[in-house]
């Protein structure tokens, strides 16, 4: 059991360094945070509240990954070099693609609500 608490703290303490330390992470925990308080003012339903969730989990992972690939490049290649620049390229497309996603699942959920 204490390994398993141990890789717990592990695991906070990443999240805690991508919070203090990466902005995109940032916004996209304002984002979020906004995303659900609108969810509870338009009364969102439980299953839209569930999508709306998986969503934003889907646009944090998909920044955690970013970040981790970005790091170790940044490592084993320090120097600028076009291939790493793709690669970074890439990795950020998924992180746009996600959040492209996000936005239009949120319109689908909330649009009509707002409109009523």
């Amino acid at each position: 059991m204490s390994k398993f608490i141990r890789s717990l703290k592990h695991a906070a303490r990443g999240l805690i360094y991508l919070l203090i330390h990466e902005q995109n992470f940032k916004i996209h925990l304002f984002s979020g945070i906004v995303v659900l308080l609108l969810g509870i003012i338009l009364s969102i339903d439980y299953y839209e509240f569930l999508v709306i969730l998986i969503i934003i989990a889907f646009v944090f992972m998909a920044e955690i990954v970013n970040t981790i690939i970005e790091y170790l490049l940044d490592i084993l290649h320090p120097e600028y070099h076009d291939k790493i620049k793709i690669l970074k390229d890439a990795t950020a497309g998924v992180v746009l693609f996600a959040s492209l996603v996000a936005i239009i699942i949120g319109l689908v959920i909330f649009l009509p609500k707002i409109i009523h």
